[in-house]
């Protein structure tokens, strides 16, 4: 794959809203940092520890995971889907939390932690043990209590390789360590911890036909009416296609589907004059998530979508939606 630079990349996914300065590799100081993007994170629904308020969930418990990080480059996954990352902050202390129920099933989930294998600072050559990344995982419940559900600490060591930290390990179920099977994360390291959950509501996705290679021509055709419903500014459509994320985003977030669909600023870009580009297939790689049932086209480490909108002025706006297949028709889940 080719991936062509683009200036002021403006990202959007089922959690974030990010600004990117390119498709290409992003250095500092003659570095490579991630293997294909840099992305300016902004998080539109981004909720803290000492933010998240259960009073009136439609959920008893919701599950918020928190990123931290010193001096590194970290992501984290869920169920292999990318949540968050701190591209936009890798030097000095980081943290940053949200609500990912809905991106969570009952019974069986994987937490990933990703951290970039080399030193982010110009002035390190290697990893030092003061560089680490972590991720935590919580439950909170209704009344407030927060109970541990999983957690990753990679941090550098003496000899400059990456590590897993005792912190966990006495509750964690260790289930891989050792480097990424997408290409997009190069030289980045991944420690898998699964955990279970009880208690979620059945997702619409969860019922969905997973998908197989006779699907492509419909998921294609999908994406050009999606990209179709943009150039021609309509907004009621595209907020019909994405009916499901909206209310399912809503229901495990104390909130409502029109804040959920409003988050993305459409309207505010197609009054700016964006536009969509042209789709060109080959740049992109067709992923699948839980079982088939969830999949789409992405590029890069920060899985850029097909739907990209550009501005007069030559900006970029992504929206990166999760698809699947439910009665026979795609449509947006996440």
């Amino acid at each position: 794959m080719n991936y062509y630079p683009k200036k002021n990349l403006n990202i959007v996914g089922y959690f974030f809203n990010h600004q990117d300065t390119s498709k290409s590799i992003y250095r500092i100081n003659k570095r490579f940092l991630w293997a294909n993007t840099f992305c300016l994170l902004s998080a539109i629904i981004a909720l803290t520890f000492s933010g998240v308020s259960m009073a009136k969930n439609t959920m008893d418990e919701i599950y918020v995971i928190n990123l931290s990080s010193n001096d590194a480059g970290c992501g984290v996954k869920v169920n292999d889907m990318l949540i968050m990352d701190n591209s936009n902050t890798v030097k000095g202390n980081y943290s940053a939390g949200q609500n990912i129920s809905s991106m969570l099933t009952n019974e069986l989930n994987t937490l990933s932690l990703i951290m970039y294998n080399d030193s982010v600072l110009a002035e390190e050559e290697k990893l030092t043990p003061d560089m680490w990344c972590e991720v935590e995982l919580n439950k909170l419940s209704e009344n407030g209590n927060s109970t541990f559900v999983s957690g990753i600490k990679l941090a550098g060591n003496n000899d400059g390789k990456i590590i897993i930290s005792d912190k966990y390990k006495h509750n964690m179920d260790q289930v891989y360590f050792g480097g990424s099977n997408r290409k997009s994360e190069g030289s980045m390291l991944e420690a898998k911890n699964q955990f279970n959950v009880q208690g979620l509501p059945k997702w619409q996705w969860e019922k969905a036909t997973p998908v197989t290679e006779s699907d492509i021509p419909k998921i294609q055709a999908f994406y050009r009416e999606l990209q179709q419903a943009f150039a021609d500014k309509n907004l009621n459509k595209l907020k019909a296609m994405g009916k499901i994320s909206w209310e399912e985003f809503a229901y495990a977030d104390n909130s409502s589907p029109d804040i959920f669909w409003h988050s993305l600023n459409f309207k505010e870009r197609l009054e700016q004059g964006y536009k969509p580009a042209p789709i060109n297939w080959d740049e992109y790689s067709f992923i699948t998530y839980e079982g088939q049932r969830i999949f789409r086209y992405e590029v890069g480490f920060h899985r850029l979508s097909p739907i990209e909108l550009i501005s007069p002025e030559g900006k970029n706006y992504f929206y990166n939606p999760y698809l699947s297949i439910i009665d026979g028709k795609v449509t947006i889940v996440r």
